[in-house]
């Protein structure tokens, strides 16, 4: 197909008498677009699988956390049941070295048959003990596994509560111009509208659309540790092809790209945490039957999901039962 496109495009060139230097720059950025667009397509399936990971990770651990706190119920439920037995034995033993006072003038057999209860029900208890005191133990472990799970998932959300509280106050000049910051599935989402950032059908950033960014990185800048993915998006309206863009997979990508230059730009921001990702008219947030609805459809998403390294590290050395 590409090839058939190099031999139309000669074609149309040479109609139109243009130089061979001009054709061949041309040829050039158009192959290099191709490169480009199938590298960000690899690139976009690859952070759709970690994007995956993180949300099925992060439900797996509050699904664990959810199971140890079932177990732990269950668990004290039986040491409860133990320690019940635990003192009935306890006062029936009392009660035999009573009855044993009593009848010691009795039969030497009855004697012996009291002897032998007596020791098989100290040799209860003392089993009963000790489980007993295992089980407080586990008991004490899984409390801490607990508040442990608890304390780090808190944590990641409280980050994540912040963060958004930042972004908050960095963007709130920008209320009622195409901007939302929403926080869900563990992550927070920034929408800007694409009147706020690129003038139509263009993917050079404007001026305003520059600052918002600039506000929004300042406050990244403060938090090495996320990852941010860059979703350019677009509405069903066919892109004009051109020397470049071809449709709107094309644009999609371009508009997220330019976003994630302005963000790399500021120091202190690691590019190995940033993706940038095109979904084209393939995910809108409402309908394409109006022209408001397609202007939402029209937008730039950052998502930004927290590290959740710590938690994967407890789930793999922490055995839950």
């Amino acid at each position: 197909m590409y090839k058939k496109l190099f031999i139309i495009t000669l074609a149309l060139c040479m109609s139109s008498c243009v130089s061979k230097k001009v054709y061949t720059d041309l040829d050039a950025r158009y192959r290099a677009a191709i490169e480009e667009n199938e590298k960000l397509s690899r690139e976009n399936q690859e952070n759709k699988s970690s994007s995956a990971r993180y949300k099925g990770l992060l439900e797996t651990a509050n699904a664990e956390l959810e199971n140890l706190r079932k177990t732990y119920s269950e668990k004290e439920k039986a040491y409860t049941s133990l320690k019940e037995q635990y003192n009935t034995l306890q006062s029936s033993y009392i009660d035999a070295l009573k009855n044993k006072e009593n009848l010691m003038d009795a039969s030497s057999r009855m004697s012996r048959e009291y002897e032998d209860n007596l020791r098989r029900q100290q040799s209860a208890i003392d089993s009963l003990s000790a489980e007993l005191s295992e089980r407080e133990k586990d008991l004490r472990s899984r409390e801490a596994r607990v508040a442990q799970l608890e304390n780090m998932i808190g944590g990641v959300q409280a980050k994540l509560a912040s963060l958004k509280n930042e972004l908050m106050k960095a963007l709130v000049g920008y209320e009622g111009k195409g901007l939302t910051i929403t926080q869900r599935n563990g992550k927070i989402y920034i929408s800007l509208e694409n009147r706020l950032l690129f003038p139509s059908g263009s993917w050079q950033v404007n001026s305003e659309g520059r600052r918002a960014i600039d506000e929004i990185s300042q406050v990244l800048v403060s938090r090495p540790d996320i990852k941010i993915m860059v979703e350019g998006h677009t509405d069903d309206v066919p892109y004009k092809t051109g020397a470049v863009i071809k449709d709107n997979w094309d644009l999609s990508v371009m508009r997220a790209t330019s976003i994630v230059r302005l963000i790399t730009a500021h120091k202190g921001i690691n590019p190995q945490n940033i993706t940038a990702a095109g979904r084209s008219q393939y995910e809108p947030l409402l309908p394409n039957t109006n022209a408001d609805n397609r202007a939402k459809n029209r937008r730039t998403e950052l998502i930004i999901t927290p590290d959740l390294a710590s938690i994967e590290r407890m789930l793999q050395d922490i055995e839950i039962d």
